[in-house]
């Protein structure tokens, strides 16, 4: 029945054109099947375009691809550009540094100066050509000198199996994070903060910001890996500070080096990831 009356429409359409064939200028030199299918897809064209208009709205709004503020249905989590800060105001930057028992005035002196300022972009520059595009970003070095990239919060099971398998362990390696090649400066214990065993076969280089709330998650993770490996497993911290969605980040990063002139960078930075609500919730005048 379609079809009859499309082939119905189809022939009344080729005698219309046949009679008006002088007086239709461009369409005069086509023949009528050809303007027959020009007007179909012009007529599928606009409808198209007026579904588009009717949809676009939910689109915009977040009906039909999701809000874009929520987390990711993977486990694996960083901070990026999507990521809204918080400017509110909580635990004081100047409480912590008294409570882990610095010399206050010393270390006011020093975050006040911004005295590693360049220590802290010189991380985060080596951090982003090594291919880190949020945080945390954890480059596990192996015995043989080969890299694994960790590109996120992963859970402690992930980063079990890529040190087990580094380390010989009989280990299902398929879902794990592959070996790549990754160039970043070797560890020096006399210049940057260490925790594990200077002689630890493996070493974890992990690029952090201190208001970064996955960033406060994996803190956790690493800890527990270098209580799992006391002796094969030695962690590194470098800054990376997203100053777009933590203003407040670079100045704590600066703070923790500033603690650890006094010895203090670990008791320091562990105690503002214990307090701190993440997303520029810390307080960090100093009075």
């Amino acid at each position: 029945m379609v079809s009859y009356g499309l082939h119905s429409l189809y022939s009344s359409y080729s005698v219309l054109m046949e009679e008006t064939k002088s007086k239709s200028g461009i369409l005069g030199l086509m023949s009528p099947g050809q303007v027959f299918a020009l007007g179909l897809g012009g007529g599928i064209m606009v409808l198209c375009t007026l579904g588009f208009l009717i949809l676009l709205p939910s689109v915009l709004k977040g009906g039909l691809l999701g809000n874009s503020n929520n987390r990711p249905s993977s486990d694996i989590d960083t901070v990026d550009s999507n990521q809204v800060g918080n400017a509110g105001s909580g635990p004081k930057l100047s409480d912590v540094a008294k409570a882990v028992g610095l010399d206050y005035e010393k270390f006011k002196s020093c975050v006040s100066a911004q005295k590693y300022a360049s220590k802290i972009s010189a991380d985060e520059t080596e951090a982003q050509a090594a291919g880190a595009q949020g945080t945390p970003y954890t480059v596990i070095i192996g015995p043989k000198g080969e890299t694994v990239p960790i590109k996120g919060a992963y859970p402690f099971a992930v980063l079990d199996g890529v040190i087990k398998n580094m380390l010989g362990q009989k280990v299902d390696a398929a879902n794990l994070p592959p070996v790549e090649k990754v160039k970043i400066r070797a560890a020096d214990g006399s210049k940057e903060p260490i925790r594990g065993k200077a002689s630890a076969k493996i070493t974890l280089v992990e690029y952090s910001d201190l208001e970064c709330p996955f960033c406060k998650q994996f803190h956790k993770t690493m800890e527990q890996v270098i209580q799992a490996y006391p002796n094969d497993v030695k962690w590194v911290y470098r800054h990376m500070p997203l100053d777009s969605l933590h203003s407040k980040a670079r100045t704590e990063a600066n703070a923790t080096e500033c603690a650890g002139e006094q010895g203090k960078f670990w008791e320091f930075t562990d105690s503002i990831f214990k307090v701190t609500p993440s997303n520029d919730g810390m307080d960090i005048t100093l009075s």
